[in-house]
């Protein structure tokens, strides 16, 4: 346990990654970007400030924006409080900030939620980019395939200013102005902000510099950042495409764009499918609801077999791929469907054990056919 602390404390309290022997001190600024926006319309009319679209983040580290990751933005993670009452506060722990101490901590003792909050002494526990790092990867994942969040490791450990931010947000995106809601800040089509990157690491290879900053290496990494985006998006909107083509089915409903393709089929370009469907309508609100879960099982099905298919190097699936994919998971989901049918479920099926039962058959199918493929 000794030889232990030692070599912790040699690394100074930072965390190494164990593939390159880097040692990442825990308080370094991390800086993240995203190309896409996957926001629905209905989500930003709820929440003016996400009108530029991106995704939601809400991680403590992330304090200048709050829980939001605007589209092509560079969002500095640094050191922030994270608030606890007192008795929650683990030995040792760094303190930023200290409310004023409440006399009667009594008082919230076994109430959840506000009551805590409100009646006790919270102290603000310092909450470092590299414990929010492990949060982001979690959320840049889908079922095994990475949506394209992006840490740009060129930036890591640059300590953030306003005047130095500004500076490289407008290197790459000209337009992009946080003040003005009625302006767009980067183009709708992926490839246009592509372009806009590569024009920045042009102009940085014919001598445009921003102190020390290595531009070449920043726009690269938002380039690996567009690629691995474009490929989730494409696989996602595959998906759509080839439930697309069954039409309507003998259930009675009939198979639309989700909100999520909405948002990104502009920006990929691509173009619709829908044309012979927007006239038909669902039968009644119980369809709809069997018609989401039934989209969300099959891309979840479809997501982890692509996502084993990059982890052993294979190319992305093309649409007729795809397509296959899809009709082995709908092929799972008739098998589910005719247990419910065929054989007596031991639930009542409106009922919560009932659900469960079917969602513990849905998850069976799942995994016949991730183990199949």
């Amino acid at each position: 346990m000794q030889a232990e602390q030692t070599i912790y404390e040699q690394l100074g309290g930072g965390r190494v990654n164990y593939r390159t022997t880097e040692t990442v001190d825990r308080r370094a600024t991390r800086t993240l970007f995203y190309p896409l926006d996957v926001l629905s319309s209905s989500r930003k009319q709820e929440f003016p400030k996400l009108r530029h679209g991106g995704d939601e983040l809400a991680v403590p580290t992330n304090s200048l924006y709050k829980g939001y990751l605007p589209r092509c933005a560079f969002v500095p993670l640094e050191v922030a409080p994270s608030f606890l009452p007192v008795e929650f506060v683990r030995d040792g722990a760094e303190i930023l900030q200290v409310d004023e101490p409440v006399v009667d901590l009594e008082a919230w003792r076994g109430r959840p939620g506000v009551g805590v909050y409100g009646a006790s002494n919270l102290r603000g526990v310092a909450q470092y980019p590299a414990d929010d790092i492990k949060t982001v990867q979690s959320r840049n994942n889908d079922s095994g395939m990475q949506k394209g969040i992006r840490e740009i490791n060129a930036l890591r450990g640059v300590q953030w200013t306003e005047e130095l931010f500004n500076d490289l947000q407008l290197f790459f995106f000209p337009n992009f102005d946080n003040h003005d809601a009625t302006k767009p800040r980067v183009p709708e089509k992926l490839e246009a902000v592509e372009d806009l990157i590569r024009d920045g690491i042009k102009r940085y290879q014919n001598g445009a510099r921003i102190g020390e900053l290595d531009l070449a290496k920043i726009g690269q990494e938002m380039l690996e950042s567009c690629d691995t985006c474009r490929n989730w998006a494409t696989v996602k909107i595959g998906v759509e495409h080839a439930l697309l083509e069954i039409g309507t089915t003998p259930m009675g409903y009939t198979y639309t764009y989700s909100e999520l393709a909405e948002v990104l089929l502009p920006q990929l370009g691509i173009e619709r499918q829908d044309a012979h469907l927007r006239n038909q309508k669902r039968q009644n609100e119980d369809n709809s609801e069997n018609l989401s879960k039934l989209t969300e099982l099959v891309s979840q099905m479809v997501m982890m077999q692509v996502g084993q298919m990059q982890n052993q190097g294979q190319s992305l699936p093309n649409q007729d791929a795809i397509n296959e994919m899809v009709a082995k998971a709908l092929q799972a989901h008739k098998e589910v469907s005719a247990v419910v049918e065929n054989e007596a479920p031991p639930f009542d099926l409106r009922t919560k054990e009932g659900k469960e039962w079917k969602a513990r058959q849905e998850k069976e199918a799942a995994d016949r056919l991730s183990n199949d493929g």
